[in-house]
C-alpha cells in the first residue's frame, strides 16, 4: 500500500533528482522509493547477523527506574 509523505529537501538535489527521473524515464516518487530502498538494504546488511539486542544495543536511552517499573507493570516480566 503506498502512503503519502511530505519532506524539506534542498532545492538543488530535488532538481537534480527530477532530472534524472526525466532521463530515466521514471516517475520522481519511483526514483526516491528506489534510492530509499537501495540505502536501507545497504544499511542492514550487517544487521541480519545480529538479535535485535546486538542491533539496537545503545540506541534506546532509557532511564532504570522506568524500565523497572514497565517490568513490574507486566506480569511476564517478573522480577
Amino acid at each position: 500500500m503506498k502512503k503519502k509523505i511530505g519532506t524539506i529537501m534542498e532545492e538543488d538535489i530535488l532538481n537534480r533528482a527530477k532530472w534524472t527521473a526525466l532521463k530515466e524515464g521514471k516517475k520522481l516518487n519511483q526514483l526516491i522509493e528506489d534510492a530509499l530502498e537501495s540505502y536501507i538494504k545497504e544499511k542492514d546488511k550487517g544487521r541480519r547477523d545480529k538479535s535485535i539486542v546486538q542491533a539496537t544495543k545503545g540506541v534506546f536511552k532509557v532511564n532504570k527506574k522506568v524500565v523497572d517499573e514497565i517490568l513490574r507493570q507486566e506480569p511476564f516480566y517478573e522480577i
